[in-house]
């Protein structure tokens, strides 16, 4: 009984030195209840950042899917443009054909204006079927050399033949 007695007051004491010091002990307690609400805090803020990360790769990856699309997109601009070039340049090759076409096969700079008769050529201007007739003294085509008329008649005998 004796030991159970002195390991009593043992106890006892030890209450009485944790009793009377209670302002030593009040310290440790905050900066204990502190490390916990920084250690949530702490907490918190790791999975915010865990949160904005995910949120930053989504996003990562959206502007790397628009870079994308827009460069599809410029590739499809820049081939339809090409194509319109290639157009364009068909249609002026074209319109060049036809004005080469339509110019006077003797000048080629006035546009064909004259329709030789009988045979109904269409290859020249006025200017240069009238100075092709005078200059070779034959009234026929300058294409198939089928003559206008008969240069020994005269109008009267052409006008009478009929």
């Amino acid at each position: 009984m004796n030991r159970e007695r002195s390991q009593l007051l043992a106890f006892g004491h030890m209450l009485e030195v944790e009793m009377s010091n209670p302002r030593e002990e009040a310290p440790r307690l905050d900066e204990f209840h502190k490390l916990i609400s920084q250690r949530q805090l702490y907490e918190q803020n790791l999975k915010d950042a865990r949160a904005l990360m995910v949120e930053y790769e989504r996003k990562v990856q959206e502007c790397r899917r628009i870079e994308e699309e827009q460069g599809d997109l410029i590739r499809k601009i820049q081939i339809a443009e090409d194509i319109e070039l290639e157009e364009k340049q068909n249609i002026f090759k074209e319109l060049d054909t036809y004005k080469m076409l339509s110019m006077c096969h003797i000048c080629n700079t006035e546009p064909r204006s004259a329709l030789d008769l009988p045979c109904m050529h269409y290859i020249c201007c006025e200017d240069c079927l009238d100075i092709s007739k005078i200059w070779s003294g034959v009234q026929s085509c300058l294409m198939c050399r089928v003559r206008d008329h008969d240069t020994d008649q005269t109008d009267s005998e052409i006008q009478n033949s009929d």
